[in-house]
């Protein structure tokens, strides 16, 4: 049976909703297989240089057969790297480099901090960055990231991918230190133009009623905000339901980066909020064609933000020097299925 081989380098963005969150916690989709400490360490049970962490934030050192849940962290300091395998029919084996960090989103793909990682992947796996979405198919690919751009290089068969058109707003940027694939979405074709709902659940802490304001999209000039911003919540929780107008009708196909914001305009003393509620967003604009966009084997590509670059050829050489760089991380028992 074949297995996919890719290549990645990469960090990434968002939040998942609570009722997807909670979903993916109750049971594991991926655990911790191998674990190593040097070059040729590959027998260690507990990795002391590296972190996993929990969506409340605990932190544990990781371990061999540790499980893994939605939205949870993984991190590897210098000098140490770590096999991870996602629960699936399919085999999804992840091999973390050293100074790795990366987020366990939800099955059938993850996104990465920063770093690199290997995959062994059979069946489709997405992988995000902040320039581009990419798919895979059947094929073995390398992504490489840094801060300015996304270079995916392709092996073997045919690797689809969605370009992120934009970057949310620096008041927001903060927020972007968690993964979005598995965030809060908006989908639309090109040329759509649809009215969105967002539900919140606002807490007031306060004994009395307090104001509270909600905004979001705002780096987005096609998308308006139709509902007052501005609510009466009573103390407790409330839910309220806010409208949004998304016209996608001169917009290009793509992913488009924004953010909401929840912060209590009237309340006072202990009871205000130590900071507005930041939740990072996506709206996804589909071509209603149906058509994708794919890079073909012997090719590579470097994304930006909006723009890829022009597509080069990748000769035989060049594409087993690349692949030769990461054949170390890969145990024993793997190597030969490549």
């Amino acid at each position: 049976m074949k297995l996919h081989l890719m290549m990645i380098a990469l960090p990434s963005l968002g939040v998942a909703s609570p009722a997807v969150l909670m979903a993916m916690q109750q049971e594991p989709i991926a655990h911790i297989e191998a674990i190593a400490e040097g070059k040729n360490s590959v027998d260690s049970t507990t990795l002391k240089r590296g972190l996993v962490i929990r969506t409340n934030q605990q932190k544990e050192a990781p371990r061999v057969q540790q499980p893994l849940y939605g939205q949870n962290e993984v991190e590897t300091f210098s000098n140490t790297r770590m096999a991870v395998r996602y629960r699936s029919d399919k085999k999804q084996l992840l091999i973390l480099d050293s100074n790795q960090k990366q987020v366990i989103e939800k099955p059938g793909f993850f996104s990465l901090l920063k770093g690199r990682v290997l995959a062994l992947i059979e069946g489709r796996f997405e992988i995000g960055t902040p320039h581009v979405v990419v798919g895979v198919e059947g094929t073995d690919f390398l992504v490489e990231v840094n801060d300015d751009r996304t270079r995916v290089t392709v092996f073997d068969g045919l690797v689809s991918y969605r370009m992120v058109r934009n970057r949310s707003s620096n008041r927001h940027r903060r927020i972007e230190s968690k993964a979005y694939l598995g965030a809060s979405k908006i989908n639309v074709n090109r040329g759509q133009s649809i009215r969105q709902t967002l539900s919140l659940g606002l807490t007031n802490n306060c004994e009395t009623p307090q104001q509270f304001r909600v905004r979001g999209f705002e780096n987005l000039k096609w998308v308006r905000q139709e509902s007052p911003g501005t609510v009466t919540v009573a103390p407790g929780q409330e839910e309220h339901v806010f409208y949004f107008q998304v016209d996608a009708t001169s917009v290009p196909a793509g992913i488009y980066m924004t953010s909401s914001q929840v912060d209590c305009i009237s309340c006072k003393g202990k009871c205000r909020p130590r900071a507005p509620t930041l939740t990072a967003r996506r709206i996804e604009v589909h071509d209603p064609s149906g058509e994708r966009m794919t890079i073909g084997p012997g090719t590579q590509i470097d994304f930006k933000v909006g723009k890829p670059g022009k597509p080069k050829k990748v000769t035989d050489k060049k594409a087993r020097q690349l692949r030769k760089r990461f054949e170390d991380l890969i145990p024993k028992e793997h190597r030969q299925q490549l």
